[in-house]
């Protein structure tokens, strides 16, 4: 499925950078956030593979958790 040239894990690590750039966060602290939230697993080095596309795969309860880090609903992660 792609969308617009990319594939949903190429739009959804853009919209990733994207959030989290807008509100001036270091990728430490988006990673702070989603550890604060319960997953472990969002590092910040794991946030810069999802963010280049290095780590393509984001489970369902990694998604949720970084929605609810940047305040958005988990939709907004998805591609139109």
């Amino acid at each position: 499925m792609e969308q617009n040239g990319g594939t949903p894990s190429q739009f959804l690590a853009t919209r990733i950078r994207a959030l989290r750039t807008g509100r001036g966060w270091s990728a430490r602290e988006l990673a702070d956030r989603c550890i604060a939230l319960g997953q472990r697993t969002l590092t910040r080095g794991t946030i810069a593979k999802i963010e280049h596309n290095i780590r393509g795969a984001v489970t369902f309860d990694e998604a949720v958790v970084l929605a609810a880090a940047f305040g958005v609903a988990l939709t907004d992660l998805a591609p139109p």
